[in-house]
């Protein structure tokens, strides 16, 4: 998806209970065996076409739906003033995903490279919410969810969390990622330095390419001189894969999208 999109109408916005969370009745079935079927002949099709890595897509968005069913605003006062009903729609949310997982997994967990899974806890220069919160209301089925798939594939484990991410990048990397992306390095404590010295050894990066300034705004020489700098920072000793940050938005010139593919192609291979 490329430009606006803000979630509207939050159909959990005037729940009080878990029971009324529990009634609602628009819950998707996680069990329809429509959700899966052709899922393994595609991947296999995949794989005897390219030697390329497979990544799923599971989403997992644990938090993030929470917020978008409740409310921005509602969903962070829960956790001071109804922690119980925060806790019971992202469990419920959880759950749903678990089902997910385990079935798609049964299928395919054998022939993957990568499982991708999401939650934006944090905004451009700051958490989402306190550290201390993240820690008892999240993290805890953060890390239920991926020890539950890293049980059914040997596939490294993706997570998706934009904003300045690295205020909970020791937690994540506790909970067992193995992959950040997308790397916003325009956000508070993102520098693609910073995070190489402390964090390189224990997780790859997946992401980087600036999509907030460089990419819309640089000229095409910035853009090849940007992606050369942070090859240069990210790359040795492994861990990294280039990519933009986020989607390429209408406005990034053309040129610009040259420049950062030619460069990359040239500049951007491991020996």
């Amino acid at each position: 998806m490329s430009g606006e999109h803000t979630a509207t109408n939050p159909p959990l916005a005037r729940m009080e209970t878990a029971a009324e969370v529990e009634a609602y009745s628009f819950w998707p079935d996680p069990t329809d065996p429509a959700r899966y079927a052709g899922l393994r002949e595609k991947v296999l099709d995949l794989k005897s076409r390219s030697q390329r890595a497979i990544a799923f897509n599971l989403g997992c968005q644990i938090a993030s739906q929470a917020r978008n069913m409740r409310g921005y605003e509602q969903w962070l006062m829960d956790f001071i003033l109804n922690p119980a009903l925060a806790e019971t729609i992202m469990r419920k949310i959880m759950t749903i995903h678990l089902v997910i997982a385990e079935q798609a997994l049964a299928v395919i967990g054998d022939q993957v490279d990568v499982v991708t899974v999401a939650d934006d806890l944090a905004i451009q220069n700051a958490p989402m919410m306190s550290p201390a919160v993240y820690r008892k209301m999240i993290k805890p089925m953060q890390q239920e969810m991926v020890g539950f798939i890293k049980a059914r594939t040997k596939a490294k484990l993706f997570y998706h969390c934009c904003g300045a991410a690295s205020f909970f990048l020791d937690d994540f990397l506790e909970a067992g990622i193995d992959i950040l992306n997308p790397v916003q390095v325009s956000a508070t404590n993102m520098q693609p330095e910073y995070l190489k010295k402390r964090y390189g050894s224990r997780v790859t990066f997946w992401g980087g390419v600036d999509t907030q300034q460089l990419l819309p705004y640089g000229s095409p020489q910035e853009v090849a001189d940007g992606v050369k700098r942070l090859i240069d920072i990210m790359a040795p000793g492994g861990g990294f894969i280039l990519a933009t940050v986020h989607n390429i938005r209408p406005e990034v010139p053309p040129e610009n999208l040259i420049a950062l593919f030619d460069t990359a192609l040239e500049y951007g291979r491991y020996k």
